[in-house]
């Protein structure tokens, strides 16, 4: 028997054979479950449908090519998501539910990564996995997508899997120089001008140069006093977020970013490198008036002004010396 799709995509496909389908799908975890380390990298989805091919052909006599059998996972899917869409529907209006697929309850398994999902917050049906946990992502303020290797968040998914194929080392775009990966062309492009020190952006008004046009639209902001931020307190403008949490905890004299050596804590990463060259008991800094070495640029400005203050009051000797000789 075959059911009577619309969609010339899905038609051909044997009642008969769902379940096989079902049962395989379930088994290999990687192609649904979305905090799977493996989920969205091709490489492996690849892998998966080619084994998937084989078992059907093994075990079941079922000979389908790549794109046929792409096509039974995606039915499954939508298959799945109209009687979900349906399930949650009658909940807001608390009516019977009743399925129209005879296959629903054994692809439950799918309920936490295919839509539609509900809105715990405010009810509202969202279809797509990611805008569903980026919508409930501003109710709670928070980044909704967690990379599975070294939890750290996200605001969009398809920024957290590009994240995870750097765990993986799944860069298709290599770097000839460096033999560094990237899984974007795009980053690839931006890395090679740090070999060749190319600045194709150039400032109209100084004519400064910036290998890439974020960098460059945020020295024309600064050109032009048009910042993406303002401080609520002083009114001082930043082209960077992280950077105005940074000056925002300077005012509140928060200092949460501390040294693992002695304790101190700081307003921001960059004060606290600087501080660990202490530990480091290496001198970066030299007084051209005297040879002193200095561990931190601070503590060599602090030195000049002994050094301008011992001249200024040789100075004012001098001329005290100059005034009682006449």
């Amino acid at each position: 028997m075959y059911f009577q799709i619309k969609h010339k995509r899905f038609r051909n496909i044997k009642e008969s054979h769902l379940s096989v389908f079902i049962e395989l799908y379930k088994k290999y975890e990687d192609l649904w479950q979305v905090n799977s380390v493996f989920f969205g990298i091709t490489a492996k989805r690849d892998e998966i449908f080619n084994k998937m091919q084989e078992e059907l052909k093994l075990n079941w006599n079922i000979d389908l090519n790549f794109e046929r059998l792409r096509n039974h996972i995606e039915y499954l899917n939508r298959l799945y998501s109209k009687d979900k869409e349906l399930q949650l529907k009658c909940e807001l209006t608390k009516s019977n539910f009743s399925p129209t697929s005879k296959f629903y309850n054994d692809l439950t398994f799918l309920s936490n990564c295919q839509g539609p999902f509900k809105c715990p917050h405010c009810n509202e049906i969202i279809k797509k996995y990611e805008n569903y946990h980026i919508h409930v992502a501003e109710h709670t303020n928070s980044k909704p997508f967690k990379c599975p290797l070294c939890e750290l968040a996200f605001k969009k998914f398809f920024t957290c899997i590009s994240h995870v194929k750097r765990h993986l080392d799944e860069n298709s775009h290599r770097c000839e120089i460096c033999g560094k990966g990237y899984p974007k062309k795009s980053e690839l492009d931006h890395h090679l001008t740090s070999h060749t020190g190319e600045k194709p952006f150039l400032c109209q008004i100084c004519g400064t140069g910036f290998r890439t046009s974020q960098d460059h639209d945020n020295h024309i902001r600064r050109h032009e006093n048009r910042f993406r931020y303002e401080c609520h307190i002083c009114k001082m403008g930043f082209n960077h977020l992280h950077t105005l949490n940074d000056h925002v905890k300077s005012h509140l004299n928060v200092r949460d970013i501390l040294c693992n050596i002695c304790g101190k804590g700081f307003t921001a990463t960059r004060y606290l490198n600087n501080h660990k060259l202490i530990h480091e008991d290496k001198k970066h800094y030299k007084c051209h008036i005297c040879g002193k070495e200095f561990s931190q640029g601070a503590g060599l400005r602090a030195h000049r002004k002994l050094h301008k203050t011992h001249s200024d009051a040789v100075q004012v000797k001098k001329e005290r010396k100059e005034s009682n000789a006449e």
